[in-house]
């Protein structure tokens, strides 16, 4: 093999793993999204994600990205957050998510009257049991509804990172 062929074979594997490196690596075991119609998250509109967990060595990262415009009116949500294990016991937790500080001013990416915020639940969560996991994310504000919320994805990622 000639000096510049293998120039050139170098090049080429070097642009590769340039490309395979720095694209959306992102292996995700959940990743659904809920639209709200009308834009209101009424508290008797409680979402419900189901996953098969099946390697219990593995960490996972949980999260949600919820999707608002400039017209919802307080710095923060409440969530309450149950968690039903396969082996049927549940845990809840209430969660303050803050999507603005104190002056109004958004956490969130905009693009002209639509909002995103991203959201870490946990980072390198441990699933201890295999089986089906049940998260179910609640409203949990004094309203009995949110007006414009558009839609909350939530999402499990692989990290890719063992025990």
């Amino acid at each position: 093999m000639s000096y510049k062929s293998i120039i050139s074979v170098l090049g080429f594997l070097f642009t590769f793993l340039f490309f395979v490196h720095c694209g959306d690596s992102k292996i995700y075991l959940l990743n659904e999204t809920t639209e709200f119609e009308g834009l209101i998250w009424k508290q008797s509109d409680s979402l419900s994600y189901q996953v098969n967990i099946t390697d219990t060595s593995k960490r996972y990262n949980l999260g949600m990205t919820i999707n608002h415009n400039t017209e919802y009116t307080y710095q923060n949500i409440y969530l309450m957050i149950h968690t039903t294990f396969p082996d049927g016991n549940r845990f809840s937790k209430q969660v303050n998510i803050d999507i603005a500080d104190k002056s109004g001013k958004w956490y969130s990416e905009c693009s002209g009257n639509n909002c995103k915020v991203d959201i870490e639940i946990q980072r390198e969560a441990i699933f201890n049991q295999a089986g089906k996991y049940v998260f179910t994310i609640e409203q949990f504000t004094r309203d009995e509804q949110l007006n414009n919320i558009g839609s909350l994805a939530f999402y499990i990622e692989n990290t890719g990172k063992l025990r």
